[in-house]
């Protein structure tokens, strides 16, 4: 079993990703970009972890594998964001370019899950800097056993159930 925490768009604020790192425990941390910190800082504090556009550092796209399941994350610049729905057939249709389960991204601010063709889309949303209804800062938690994703959460950050 791997408890994983994925966060996006942190926008070089760290304060509540330490935290829920604490708070959560996970084995795998997954940062969907835009972090605006360190590679000292994302090497010590992320598993898995991508440049969003306002990154200088970091790799485009990353390949990987969970269990059995495999992963392709990326921040979601790579695509046009017009129209939310079109957005994310976008985004799919790059991830197929690899062996692709799931694809987890950020970049939009706004938390997502669906299934599409296949591949289990996952956006945490922003920790920081929220666009959803409620302007509430969001993350996201799931358990990998072996060939299954379980449990996937979307949280709703308050800092008085974290700290």
């Amino acid at each position: 079993m791997i408890k994983v925490l994925v966060i996006a768009d942190t926008h070089g604020q760290n304060q509540r990703w330490i935290e829920l790192k604490n708070y959560h425990n996970p084995d795998v941390i997954i940062h969907a970009g835009d972090h605006m910190t360190t590679k000292q800082f994302m090497d010590q504090n992320a598993t898995f972890w991508v440049a969003g556009n306002n990154d200088s550092i970091g790799n485009e796209i990353e390949i990987f594998q969970l269990g059995q399941i495999n992963f392709v994350l990326m921040h979601g610049h790579q695509a046009p964001r017009d129209n939310l729905k079109k957005w994310y057939q976008l985004l799919v249709l790059k991830a197929q370019q690899y062996p692709c389960d799931v694809l987890i991204f950020g970049h939009s601010h706004i938390e997502y899950t669906n299934k599409i063709n296949m591949i289990q889309l996952i956006n945490p949303g922003s920790l920081q800097l929220p666009r959803n209804q409620t302007n509430t800062p969001s993350y996201c938690t799931f358990i990998v056993n072996k060939d299954e994703l379980t449990d996937l959460t979307i949280h709703y950050y308050q800092a008085s159930k974290v700290s």
